[in-house]
């Protein structure tokens, strides 16, 4: 017999409160980095699942060179792709075919 485990109300408020914390942490990491003249920030990248294979390539120099930029990578289908496109959710998506009805640029 196996049991489970339910967050309560009090578990719930208290995750709320932690996650707060570390954004407002982040926060100020970001601005620390920028006051010293470092890029910094979220770099968010959605990809489709067969992205995750050349993500590491055209980015490890990259994240090296930029010790203040935290990747937030989305490893995903292509709808979902298409659609943080559309919602403006990411930076940059990896694609194989650029979506109908979306006015962005290629490279």
């Amino acid at each position: 017999m196996s049991r489970q485990l339910f967050v309560t109300d009090f578990g719930n408020e208290i995750a709320i409160l932690a996650e707060r914390v570390i954004q407002k942490f982040e926060k100020i990491n970001y601005k620390t980095h920028a006051f010293r003249g470092i890029p910094s920030g979220k770099l968010r990248i959605s990809a489709a699942s067969t992205g995750k294979y050349v993500i590491p390539y055209f980015l490890s120099g990259f994240m090296e060179k930029n010790t203040g930029i935290d990747l937030v990578l989305d490893v995903t289908n292509k709808s979902r792709v298409d659609e943080s496109l559309k919602n403006n959710e990411i930076d940059f998506a990896l694609v194989s075919v650029i979506p109908d009805k979306l006015n962005m640029e290629e490279e």
